[in-house]
């Protein structure tokens, strides 16, 4: 029933030739569309299926896990984000996996746990090109080769005086040519007379 309903949805499971397990645990299943929905305590198995689908799949112990047919189980090959708590909610430590289509909530009992299955999601996602790092990317700072930098002034000393030049004569002002018509003036009287 459970493989027909994740089949309606799309997640082919298919019979895989062969696959990987990268995680497994007891984790809490917590439903993302109705909160008063009862938690549920399963095996839960993080895998890849012929070394390109990877899906997680909730089994009722970690022994059913062996005869490969799961409870619920649903394809990762649309996954926008994985992401932890913060805090914890009676003592369980949240993560959440993002998909295009719908939201998986799972809990660990310990941060440690949490921590460890969102690490564990996320690499393997990227290296399967399912997510790629959206975290920032960090370089080291330039190595000091030897170059002083000039000390930079105490913002706390006086400023220095400011220039000693006639107002006459401001920086980006230019003065007016009134004094040049009454040298032309001049230049042509004597000139001419």
């Amino acid at each position: 029933m459970a493989e027909q309903n994740n089949l309606q949805r799309g997640n082919s499971f298919g019979s895989p030739l062969f696959r990987e397990i990268y995680k497994n645990s007891w984790l809490t299943k917590i439903s993302s569309t109705d909160p008063k929905k009862k938690k549920e305590k399963v095996w839960v198995v993080f895998c890849v299926h012929d070394d390109n689908e990877a899906f997680l799949e909730t089994y009722t112990d970690c022994k059913s896990s062996m005869t490969h047919k799961p409870e619920w189980f649903i394809s990762l090959q649309y996954t926008n984000h994985i992401s932890s708590t913060i805090c914890p909610h009676e003592q369980e430590y949240e993560f959440v996996v993002t998909l295009n289509s719908e939201i998986v909530r799972l809990a660990a009992p310990t941060w440690e746990q949490m921590l460890d299955w969102v690490e564990s999601l996320r690499t393997k996602l990227e290296e399967l090109r399912i997510l790629s790092p959206k975290e920032n990317l960090y370089s080291k700072l330039p190595e000091n080769k030897g170059i002083s930098l000039l000390p930079t002034r105490d913002p706390t000393s006086p400023l220095p005086p400011p220039p000693s030049i006639p107002p006459a004569f401001v920086p980006g002002v230019e003065p007016l040519g009134i004094n040049r018509d009454n040298e032309a003036a001049d230049t042509y009287q004597s000139r001419y007379s």
